[in-house]
């Protein structure tokens, strides 16, 4: 069961989201730590720039459920910038689940109903070492 707890607690994160909110789903491919990784993700507009961002990543060898907040930064027609913060829990493969923080920025395009992205995460997560994502994802 303890293996589960993140999915399960990131399943009833999304199943609260309100059904009027602007809700965005995306995917993200990338690597993590020198291996590759993939990822889902939902975006859902907070306040006033602000964006409530949970989302899973997979390696082969780290599972990670994120709880990130960012603020949109208006780059101009269609284009933002975004930097923000959230907290993680981290599974090694084989290992226990740790919590830990994030710090994020990233930068997307909007193309009609897609959303085109790149973005950088950095993860310190108690007792397992730092870590770095870089994604490339689309929004939907």
């Amino acid at each position: 069961m303890k293996k589960f707890m993140p999915l399960f607690l990131f399943t009833v994160l999304v199943l609260s989201l309100p059904v009027a909110a602007e809700v965005r789903w995306g995917v993200r491919a990338g690597v993590t730590d020198g291996e590759p990784m993939i990822g889902g993700e939902v975006v859902v507009p907070i306040w006033a720039g602000f964006v409530l961002n949970p989302n899973l990543e997979f390696t082969q060898e780290l599972f990670s459920a994120n709880a990130d907040v960012h603020y949109d930064f208006s780059l101009g027609a269609n284009t933002d910038f975004w930097a923000g913060a959230g907290l993680a829990f981290v599974n090694p493969d084989e290992g226990d689940y740790d919590g830990g923080l994030n710090i994020l920025g990233g930068v997307g395009i909007e193309r009609g109903n897609w959303y085109p992205y790149g973005q950088v995460k950095f993860t310190t997560a108690g007792d397992i070492e730092d870590f770095v994502s870089i994604a490339v994802g689309v929004r939907f």
